[in-house]
C-alpha cells in the first residue's frame, strides 16, 4: 500500500533500508515468524537455510497455484531466461 500524508514522510526518511516499513511496530519485533512454515528467526538461521532466496510464493488451492506458476513460467520465458523444461 502506498504511504500518504505523515506516513509518506516517515517512510521516505528510511532511504538506506531496502524495504520501507510503514508499521513502526514491525521494526521493534524480536523475531520474524513464518507461521505457514513453522519457522522463526529465533530458532532458525534463515540465511543458512535459504541462502540467496528472494521470493517464496504460497497459495491456496492446487488449481490456483497451477495458474500462478503457468503465468510466472510464461513471463520468465518471455524474458529469455535460461531455463529448461
Amino acid at each position: 500500500m502506498a504511504a500518504t500524508g505523515a506516513n509518506a514522510e516517515k517512510a521516505e526518511s528510511h532511504n538506506d533500508c531496502p524495504v520501507r516499513l510503514l508499521n513502526p511496530n514491525i521494526a521493534k519485533m524480536k523475531e520474524d515468524i513464518l507461521y505457514h512454515f513453522n519457522l522463526t528467526t529465533s530458532r532458525h538461521n534463515f540465511p543458512a537455510l535459504f541462502g540467496d532466496v528472494k521470493f517464496v510464493c504460497v497459495g491456496g488451492s492446487p488449481s490456483r497455484m497451477k495458474a500462478f506458476i503457468s503465468m510466472v513460467w510464461a513471463f520468465l520465458l518471455s524474458q529469455s531466461c535460461c531455463m529448461s523444461s
